[in-house]
């Protein structure tokens, strides 16, 4: 006859190990819960990151809709004719060209550029002596060109229509600065800052000192 020992002994001994089984699943199954949560709200937040990345991104195109149709070129122009040097003193200076392709105004528009003497040593930076408007002209049929037209002695352009074209000049010449480095400052018809460089790069300022 087998001896088992102590009945109540193994008795309890199961009912110990059973337990610690059942505790044993009971906290691999909470264990594995809590990793599923937690992978839920890592997925969730990762969502939400990308939702927020994705809505400052359309918020970025968005400011960004009107000033992306602000063009700026330079290009030389007769300083007499523009009224910036003598009327015997014609000679070609420099003149910055802003164009606005939108549909709505901008506004405070002001230029300042750094020309570069010849042997690159000199510099000197400033803001526009005067702007004017590009008025287009026919030369003849289907052939249009544009005139400066005089507008004030200051810097800044109050406002620029949609679809109109400006310019900046200054009494430097071109043949003592026969480069410059250009910035190009506005406010567009939402009130959001801009500036355009002369590597043509649009950036949006928090706020204007010119």
């Amino acid at each position: 006859m087998v001896d088992w020992g102590d009945v109540p002994t193994w008795v309890t001994a199961g009912i110990a190990l059973a337990a610690l089984v059942a505790a044993f699943l009971a906290y691999r199954a909470q264990s594995d819960a809590a990793g599923k949560q937690a992978q839920q709200v890592n997925l969730q937040r990762r969502q939400l990151d990308l939702q927020a990345q994705v809505i400052a991104d359309q918020t970025r195109l968005q400011e960004r809709q009107q000033a992306d149709q602000v063009d700026v070129a330079g290009r030389p122009t007769d300083g007499a004719q523009a009224t910036v040097l003598p009327p015997d003193k014609g000679e070609p200076v420099h003149m910055v060209v802003v164009a606005n392709g939108s549909t709505r105004p901008i506004r405070e528009v002001a230029c300042k550029i750094e020309v570069i003497g010849v042997d690159s040593s000199i510099r000197h930076a400033k803001l526009a002596d005067l702007y004017g408007l590009m008025t287009p002209y026919a030369l003849g049929p289907g052939v249009q060109a544009e005139t400066f037209v005089f507008g004030e002695r200051t810097g800044t352009i109050p406002v620029l229509r949609a679809g109109r074209k400006a310019a900046f000049v200054w009494s430097f010449t071109v043949a003592l600065y026969p480069s410059f480095l250009l910035w190009l400052r506005f406010t567009d018809d939402a009130g959001l800052h801009w500036e355009i460089t002369t590597d043509l790069h649009l950036e949006k300022l928090a706020k204007r000192d010119w």
